[in-house]
């Protein structure tokens, strides 16, 4: 019973992340139909960064567990709905999905072609500096409505 327990979890958790939606952030009331969202394009050494996942942590948090995320996409973009008004901090994370890009299995199949679904993106693993809000330096004010965040992250 365990072992399926923890395998539904993983596609659960696999599922949330691959959707790309901040439904899967923290129940906290915070995030619930804020109307703040952020939108951007995440470069690592001046190119766009093609798969990952950007994490918005308010600045008061006391867990990361309280965050919105957003998934981001092959042209380095990505939008993050329901995020708290004010100072926030932000991770890019990439190291969650090495595995799944090394087995292949990243981008949705496209419409009309049949089999597993087949990455598209170049994988590139950011620093580990980036993965954690405390360590990351990514901060930004966001205000009620579209905010546009950039994120040029650095591997040196």
């Amino acid at each position: 019973m365990r072992l399926f327990a923890t395998k539904c979890f993983k596609v659960g958790a696999l599922s949330c992340l691959l959707a790309g939606v901040s439904a899967c952030a923290s129940n906290n009331p915070q995030f619930q139909a804020s109307g703040v969202e952020i939108e951007g394009l995440v470069t690592l050494d001046g190119k766009p960064l093609q798969i990952g996942m950007v994490q918005v942590v308010p600045e008061s948090a006391m867990m990361t567990a309280d965050s919105a995320v957003g998934m981001i996409g092959e042209d380095g973009r990505f939008a993050v709905s329901n995020v708290p008004v004010g100072n926030i901090k932000i991770t890019v994370k990439t190291s969650h999905l090495k595995g799944m890009a090394a087995a292949g299995k990243m981008a949705p199949p496209r419409p009309g072609v049949s089999g597993a679904p087949q990455m598209t993106a170049q994988f590139v693993d950011v620093p580990k500096q980036y993965e954690n809000a405390e360590t990351s330096k990514l901060t930004a004010t966001v205000v009620k409505g579209k905010n546009t965040v950039n994120l040029e992250l650095k591997s040196k």
